[in-house]
């Protein structure tokens, strides 16, 4: 379960940073709702539970990354949650492997 962690953690940081360099998305490819409303969704249709949470650097951002993901490995999502309670998805993929990362430019 520990590679698990480290390995989506790893994942999370990087999607974190990739998408501080990409351009914003247009309002109608993001899904928001209420943080609740939106773990109990992925929870329902795909079985994806909170793995971690941790709050985004930066002044003033006053936000929190949430990855959660389907124990067997299936499916994950990652939320960007804001202090009103309101979360955005901010990327969902699948499937996902615990372990070591790839290094760029190589395949598993």
């Amino acid at each position: 379960m520990k590679a698990l962690v480290l390995a989506v953690l790893i994942c999370a940081l990087a999607l974190v940073g990739l998408t501080a360099l990409a351009p914003a998305l247009p309002a109608a490819t993001v899904s928001c709702a209420p943080a609740a409303d939106l773990l109990q969704q992925l929870k329902a249709k795909f079985a994806e539970v909170p793995l971690f949470s941790g709050d985004l650097a930066g002044k003033g951002r006053g936000g929190k990354l949430i990855i959660t993901a389907n124990p067997n490995g299936s499916t994950w999502t990652a939320l960007f949650a804001v202090a009103d309670g309101k979360a955005c998805i901010a990327a969902t993929g699948g499937p996902f492997r615990p372990g070591d990362p790839i290094p760029l430019g190589q395949e598993g």
